[in-house]
């Protein structure tokens, strides 16, 4: 089979802001394992459509040049659904026998209600895609049955059916390196310098409600051992020339042995990396032992999701945390040498404007060194969608504006008008501040911070 392997062009809401966009990690885990495993049997190409900033002319001109028997489309973000529908129209327009796929978080929890919308859709990937994707291929090219390929929604005699689900996978390690030869790598950067982002496990054994990663990939924890992590940071550094890496992981620091062995592996070879990641406060506020290791390794920043200033919202979102557990977390950060980027999000149900007020003040009082705010949405697959479709609160139904950026909830203490000037507000408040404003004139982070803040304000307001 060729296989096309693509990334749409669409307009995410992180690039507008930051101007900058990560690798397509998910597609480039796939060719890796066709590669792999696929016994020579597949010819596979990616294209980083987003980051080759590619029109629909160019994407049509590379099906037209590849001739591929499949092409497969990833599918991650919600808001930009419809610019997958329209990659998949045009590869039927370019020859309508192209069988097209469709993997990511949106289409695994929407498949039916998405290959209603789109007709142009064949199959449907849902969940983990390596070995569903790879098992579809071999299918296809043998010309059997599609009700033996778990974890799929296909197309038979008019009606949309769905297999089971396929477990998941045991051993991380035994996926491949992502096929970065196959990707434009000295594009990805942030600001001037080269940057990517990197998977080490999956699974998350917390309930967030506004959260689908434990349904998508499961409750139980599964991780990639150090020496793997190892070897595929070493092929980014040695064969690509890049030192800032980014591991966007929900768990990272959740086996603190893990971290340990892998500084100890950085420092053994003395690899000069500059890396960040994310961590739950409690995790960090329970175990500080683990700050040590990251900083000494080169983590230069620890994302935490602070989430809210009340505990009452807290609470209703099933975070598990606690307010001066937030709060001991972001001082430990701070103090092992560690900038902290601190998420939060307004309009959670039951918030009124005190309690957002709260949350704006309990940011300033944390004063980490970055921070994002974010309307709460709910995603399809996650309880707080079900929440919200159950009880008549979703406002609408076009996929295009579920940006985290946008209301999309019913509130009854809070209109979207309201919620937009609170959000605008969030951002004026913390990044106006003197003290703010001081720290990045003397760090030197001025043109990087003037561009996100106002693109953000930008976004917000629709300009």
């Amino acid at each position: 089979m060729k296989i096309l392997l693509v990334e749409p062009n669409s307009k995410f809401a992180i690039r507008r802001v930051l101007g900058v966009s990560g690798p397509p990690l998910g597609l480039a885990l796939i060719s890796s394992y066709i590669r792999e495993y696929g016994k020579g049997k597949h010819e596979v190409k990616l294209v980083d459509a987003l980051t080759l900033n590619y029109t629909h002319e160019g994407f049509k001109d590379v099906v037209r040049d590849f001739g591929p028997d499949v092409v497969g489309i990833s599918a991650i973000s919600t808001s930009a659904i419809h610019d997958v529908y329209g990659y998949a129209k045009i590869a039927k327009e370019v020859n309508p026998d192209i069988t097209t796929v469709v993997g990511g978080h949106h289409v695994s929890f929407t498949a039916n209600e998405s290959m209603e919308e789109c007709k142009h859709i064949d199959i449907i990937v849902c969940g983990e895609a390596e070995e569903t994707f790879l098992d579809l291929m071999n299918t296809l090219e043998d010309g059997n049955n599609l009700k033996s390929v778990l974890g799929i929604f296909y197309r038979n005699s008019g009606k949309i059916i769905g297999n089971l689900p396929r477990p998941l996978i045991e051993d991380l390690d035994s996926i491949p390196i992502p096929a970065y030869d196959q990707l434009p790598m000295n594009l990805y950067k942030m600001g001037k310098e080269k940057y990517i982002a990197i998977i080490t496990s999956r699974g998350c054994p917390f309930s967030c409600i506004f959260c689908s990663s434990s349904r998508l990939m499961g409750k139980r924890y599964r991780e990639r051992s150090a020496k793997s992590i190892m070897k595929e940071i070493r092929l980014l550094k040695n064969e690509y020339g890049i030192s800032h890496i980014e591991i966007i992981d929900d768990m990272f620091v959740l086996n603190t042995g893990r971290v340990k062995e892998l500084h100890d592996m950085i420092k053994k070879e003395k690899l000069q990396i500059y890396w960040s990641c994310s961590s739950r406060v409690d995790i960090i506020s329970r175990n500080p032992d683990v700050l040590k290791y990251l900083k000494g390794s080169g983590c230069h920043t620890v994302y935490v999701g602070a989430e809210s200033g009340t505990q009452k919202s807290l609470d209703r979102i099933n975070k598990g945390i606690t307010l001066e557990q937030t709060r001991k977390a972001v001082r430990l950060i701070k103090r092992a040498g560690m900038a902290v980027f601190a998420s939060f999000i307004i309009g959670i149900p039951g918030e009124t404007r005190n309690d957002i007020e709260k949350t704006i003040k309990f940011a300033i009082e944390l004063d980490p060194s970055w921070v994002q705010f974010t309307v709460c949405t709910p995603y399809p697959g996650t309880p707080l969608y079900e929440y919200a479709k159950g009880n008549n609160m979703l406002e609408t139904d076009d996929w295009s504006k579920y940006t985290v950026l946008n209301p999309v909830m019913k509130l009854p203490t809070l209109s979207q008008r309201e919620l937009k000037k609170m959000l605008r507000k969030a951002y004026i408040r913390f990044y106006l501040r003197p003290k703010f404003i001081w720290n990045t004139i003397k760090y030197g982070n001025l043109g990087l911070i003037k561009k996100m803040f106002s693109a953000s304000l930008d976004y917000i307001t629709g300009k």
